[in-house]
């Protein structure tokens, strides 16, 4: 290795693109070995290139490389792929260049250009097998070379209209300009670079990362921090979008190593900006981390080197400083730097040995014939960017005529929509209208409905009142006649007269306590508050408990009936609510016969998963126009008839609380038939 420039551009190219022991660590996509042989013997055809590709991919910078990317060139020329022949030499020339091996450089290079000629196939590969050419020239101070190839470069990526091309091209033109100790022009063509990348529809993470650490590099020499610190940051954003996968690279990417480089360039930066202790932090967090190659290497122990040096500690600045000098003793920065230092330390001979030598570095990269090699490539480049510009004022022209034609075109659809809005609006307007007078005379009937409704509610309550009165009258006068009757002194009672007097004050009692226990059940019921207690449940058994509990209201004459119409069986229910709505059925029916009987039947139907519980009697039977309203509260068959009109309404609201439901069977005849049904 001939000088330092070779060292520190090589180290990058071959990290950023390279990195093979980093590979499986940040993408995770090795694939076993074996496993690729077997498949290279099972496919054929472009499958077959791939799998080459994938193989040699894996020996980067090894001769394993070498011979399977030959393999990969000589499978492609078989099928006549142009694509993978230029892949194959491209990597070829990536190869032959890391390892320095000018000849084979030169042969692929060769042969990428012969690819592209025959096939017209110019594209990122091509470029990037010639820009390794360009680049190898410069590494070996070569920069006339560098700079015709560079041209040549540039002119044939304007000619195809490659942008990818003009990108290459870009960089070696600014690292010519950056060798060449023009750092302030090389900052110029970066920057150039970094933005047609960030514009491109393309993303090349790889290449991008590189040109920004490029670019930092010569923004710190020239004195650009600011630029420098906002290069840095796009360069971390890059390495955290490739870490998290946000951004794919179908390359291997050293991600650690990366990091560690990012706060070596830090480091730089806050120590030129005298912040010495964020300049600390930085070189410590680089120190933490173990990935790193000879290119991160030397540039740690160069902003160690300048950190010291601002802190005046110009022992410990030449411990680091000496290594980064150790293959090559004419780099021009690093010669100052050390002069710098040797000056600190009071040794003003050494730093003129060093201050004269780096002088002698610059005046070696910046003679007449690199000058015009310079010129002539900014002048390609400067008359491609004229072109470039007239193309987009040419565009621009087209665009301000295709603008005008637009805004008219949009201005009279804008009138025809304000126009056929208008239309529209008036049309939905009068169906509006149409839609409203139907909305009020909907209205209007459903307010009579109501009104009707809120009327016979009315009277049903008035009703209602008037038979609380009456309910509750009856009894209240017995009690108190018959309370007035025992007390009277005068009144001279047999034993057998005041058992009577008591007996009739208990009954009225008790019907008095009947009838508020009725209002108070309608009412815990219709609100909700009921909590159901469900248990297993003897049909029979509560068909019996109700039959008893009605049985003092029951006329002389009147049989009482249950019959199992499918043999015995129990079901869980909430067991009082069932007895209370048997009750008020039983009760209803006791009413209205005075003499025949009154049956209860029940049957299990499992096809229907319930069970039908009915209460027939052989009464006077429902009117067919009281049929439809006997379950609604306060109703009554007629005014003289005895209670409040709650009871059918308690069953139907006891019903639904137990999932079922009850209805009056219209068909029957002889009476007055309840149905109930409950589910299993």
């Amino acid at each position: 290795m001939k000088n330092l420039p070779e060292i520190l551009v090589l180290a990058t190219i071959i990290l950023l693109f390279a990195a093979p022991s980093y590979a499986a660590d940040n993408n995770g996509k090795q694939v076993d070995e074996t496993e690729l042989c077997e498949r290279l013997l099972e496919t054929q055809g472009k499958e077959k290139l791939i799998t080459l590709s994938e193989i040699a991919s894996r020996y980067w910078n090894i001769p394993e490389e070498e011979s399977w990317l030959k393999k990969l060139y000589a499978e492609a020329a078989k099928q006549k792929n142009a694509e993978y022949e230029m892949k194959a030499a491209m990597n070829m020339c990536r190869y032959s260049h890391n390892l320095e091996e000018e000849g084979k450089l030169i042969l692929w290079s060769e042969r990428a250009d012969s690819i592209a000629k025959a096939n017209n196939l110019y594209n990122d590969d091509y470029f990037e097998a010639q820009a390794y050419m360009s680049k190898h020239y410069l590494w070996f101070q070569y920069f006339e070379m560098s700079a015709e190839t560079a041209t040549n470069l540039y002119k044939k990526a304007d000619e195809v209209d490659n942008e990818y091309g003009r990108i290459a091209a870009l960089e070696v033109l600014a690292l010519t300009y950056q060798d060449s100790g023009r750092d302030s022009t090389a900052v110029k063509y970066f920057d150039e670079a970094i933005g047609r990348l960030e514009k491109s529809q393309e993303k090349h993470p790889n290449i991008h990362a590189q040109i920004l650490t490029e670019a930092t590099e010569a923004c710190l020499q020239a004195g650009y921090l600011d630029k420098a610190e906002t290069n840095i940051k796009k360069f971390v954003s890059i390495i955290r979008d490739i870490e998290t996968e946000k951004t794919p690279t179908d390359r291997p990417f050293p991600v650690d190593r990366c990091y560690k480089l990012a706060n070596c360039y830090y480091a730089d930066l806050f120590t030129r900006e005298n912040l010495l202790d964020r300049a600390d932090s930085a070189l410590t967090a680089a120190n933490s981390i173990r990935q790193s190659d000879m290119y991160v290497d030397y540039l740690q122990n160069l902003a160690f080197a300048r950190y010291y040096y601002a802190r005046k500690n110009f022992g410990r600045a030449m411990e680091y400083v000496e290594p980064a000098l150790i293959h090559d003793k004419s780099m021009p920065s690093t010669l100052i730097l050390r002069g710098e230092i040797m000056k600190g330390m009071g040794n003003y001979e050494g730093a003129a040995d060093d201050f004269l030598s780096a002088f002698d570095s610059l005046k070696k990269a910046n003679t007449a014939a690199m000058d015009n090699a310079i010129a002539q490539q900014q002048k390609i480049h400067d008359i491609s960017d004229l072109q470039l510009q007239l193309k987009d004022a040419k565009i621009s022209e087209e665009h301000t005529k295709l603008l005008i034609l637009m805004i008219i075109s949009i201005i009279l659809l804008t009138l025809l929509g304000l126009i056929i809005s208008y239309l529209v609006k008036m049309r939905r307007l009068h169906k509006q209208i149409e839609n409203d007078n139907m909305t009020i005379s909907r209205a209007n009937d459903e307010l009579r409905v109501a009104c009707a409704r809120a009327e016979e509610s009315d009277k049903l309550k008035r009703k209602f009142l008037e038979n609380v009165n009456h309910e509750i009258r009856t009894p209240l006068n017995a009690i108190v006649g018959f309370s007035e009757v025992l007390t009277d002194a005068e009144l001279t009672l047999y034993d057998n007269e005041k058992k009577e007097i008591v007996k009739s004050i208990r009954s009225n009692s008790d019907a008095l306590l009947k009838l508020v226990n009725g209002i108070l059940e309608v009412s815990t019921l219709q609100s909700g508050s009921y909590k159901m207690n469900i248990t297993d449940c003897d049909v029979k058994e509560c068909c019996d408990t109700a039959l008893e509990l009605i049985d003092n209201t029951i006329k002389p004459g009147v049989q009482l009936n249950v019959q199992a119409l499918s043999g015995e069986f129990k079901f869980r229910t909430d067991k009082d609510l069932l007895i209370h709505a048997l009750v008020e059925l039983l009760d209803n029916a006791a009413k209205f016969t005075d003499n025949g009987s009154i049956t209860i039947t029940y049957l299990e139907n499992k096809e229907k998963n319930n069970i039908e519980i009915a209460v027939t009697d052989t009464g006077c039977g429902i009117p067919p126009e009281y049929q439809d309203r006997v379950f609604k509260e306060f109703m009554q068959e007629n005014d003289f008839s005895q209670g409040l009109g709650l009871g059918l309404n308690a069953c139907s609201i006891i019903a639904k609380r137990l999932g079922g439901s009850v209805s009056l069977d219209k068909h029957y005849t002889g009476g007055a038939r309840f149905i109930l049904v409950l589910p299993l």
